[in-house]
């Protein structure tokens, strides 16, 4: 037998407007069996007439416990539909914004001694991790979803619970997974689909967001799957790129490198030249090794290799009236040497081969 509480119920919504696969949806969502809802409606589209429904209490299926059953609002201009594309990207870039700024903050605050252990990309997870999860799972809306007008519901139209936020946020760095909620009339990325939630508008009731059909949920097009495609072949190709661009910039910086070294190997020779022959005016021979030149002739310690920290060879001869002063170059792999003699009280620079 028709239940007449649901019959009349029913009655008003449908006068009201509501499409009778909405009206089912929320009606089961309340704990109305299928066969109780079937007949309410059979009644109501059967040939004989039914009578006019009288003010009575919102009715409670006998097999729930008894709870207010929430009207069912009328969709304006057509059925209920997740956020567009354009609401989703623009929600994107504002939380990346406070995600990034977050993370500076939190650099400038963590010690020294705990950041030079935590890399980069693991606290930039972490962070991101935690601000999804934590706002998802409180409100339904992180920063960007406040400011544009949505929210993150369940399929049903309620707040999701942590494990679902959770895992919806574990599906965000999924390769590719930002693209995905581009194909579709509307939004429904994996992080959508895999987690059982949805991003709707945050003026949509629970039973408004429990009514939007799944087919309104990620309608794929012909151009979304093109534009996928393009953006599959494209991406790795860039990544490939920057690898290869970030290989050349390395390769300039370590030419640079070895360039300013041999800039400073050419002028530790010269200054220890210099010392050489202050100490041949005042003893009228060179020192048997550069540690006599410190510190009374310019030098304030020996000069040694940028490099390898290695002091330069300096081989006097015998009698202590000339020498070789030598420094290896990176650029020729070749030795830079200076040679001076008391005789000839001259100063020579010449280039060997390394044998």
């Amino acid at each position: 037998m028709v239940n007449q509480q649901l019959l009349d119920y029913v009655r008003q919504q449908l006068a009201a407007g509501v499409a009778k696969p909405s009206l089912i949806q929320a009606l089961a969502g309340q704990g109305w069996n299928a066969q109780d809802i079937s007949e309410a409606f059979a009644a109501i589209e059967g040939a004989h007439p039914i009578p006019a429904p009288t003010p009575a209490p919102i009715p409670t299926p006998s097999s729930v416990q008894p709870s207010v059953m929430q009207p069912i609002a009328v969709a304006v201009g057509g059925e209920k539909h997740t956020s567009g594309a354009g609401k989703r990207l623009f929600t994107s870039i504002i939380d990346t914004i406070v995600i990034s700024l977050i993370y500076i903050g939190t650099t400038l605050l963590l010690p020294h001694s705990v950041a030079v252990y935590v890399p980069s990309i693991v606290l930039s997870l972490l962070i991101s991790f935690l601000y999804y999860v934590i706002l998802e799972s409180s409100s339904g809306r992180t920063l960007g979803k406040l400011i544009v007008g949505t929210k993150v519901v369940r399929l049903d139209g309620t707040k999701p619970h942590l494990m679902q936020t959770m895992g919806r946020t574990l599906c965000r760095y999924i390769p590719l997974e930002a693209f995905t909620f581009l194909m579709g009339t509307y939004a429904y990325g994996w992080h959508d689909r895999f987690s059982g939630t949805m991003v709707v508008s945050h003026t949509y009731s629970v039973a408004e967001a429990a009514s939007i059909n799944p087919k309104q949920r990620g309608k794929t097009t012909a151009g979304h799957i093109a534009l996928i495609v393009i953006l599959i072949l494209i991406i790795p190709g860039s990544i490939v790129s920057a690898i290869f661009l970030k290989a050349l910039a390395t390769a300039r910086t370590a030419a640079d490198e070895v360039q300013v070294r041999d800039a400073e190997r050419n002028l530790d020779l010269h200054e220890i030249q210099l010392s050489l022959g202050l100490y041949q005016i005042q003893n009228s021979t060179y020192p048997s090794s550069l540690d006599a030149l410190v510190p009374a002739y310019n030098l304030a310690s020996v000069p040694t290799d940028p490099l390898s920290h290695i002091p330069y060879e300096y081989e006097p001869n015998a009698t202590l009236t000339s020498y070789t002063l030598c420094a290896t170059l990176e650029s020729n792999s070749q030795p830079e040497c200076l040679q001076g003699s008391v005789s000839s009280a001259s100063v020579s620079t010449s280039t060997a081969s390394t044998q």
